[in-house]
């Protein structure tokens, strides 16, 4: 059986003026990601008959250029952020 618990996702965003509008669809559309790429690390580590927990992360700051970057781009450097962050204390 598998259970994720997400107690908490933060995101600080600086400097967004005129961009205000986007902040949700990207977080939404990171989040999504983590979600898809969390299930095929699990599948991963269920197949290896391993069991692994993860406690609070840090995942480092991503910098994000709004004019310049679509929304696909920045949700993808979010949530491989936080991917990162994650298979750090899952891997080693």
């Amino acid at each position: 059986m598998s259970e994720l618990n997400v107690e908490r996702l933060k995101m600080q965003i600086t400097n967004a003026a005129g961009h205000e509008h986007r902040v949700q669809t990207i977080a939404e559309q990171a989040a999504a990601l983590i979600g898809e790429e969390l299930v095929a690390l699990g599948r991963g580590i269920l197949n290896a008959g391993q069991e692994t927990s993860v406690g609070a992360l840090a995942p480092q700051p991503v910098s994000l250029d709004l004019n310049r970057m679509d929304n696909e781009s920045c949700a993808k450097a979010v949530a491989d952020s936080v991917m990162n962050a994650i298979r750090l204390q899952v891997e080693g």
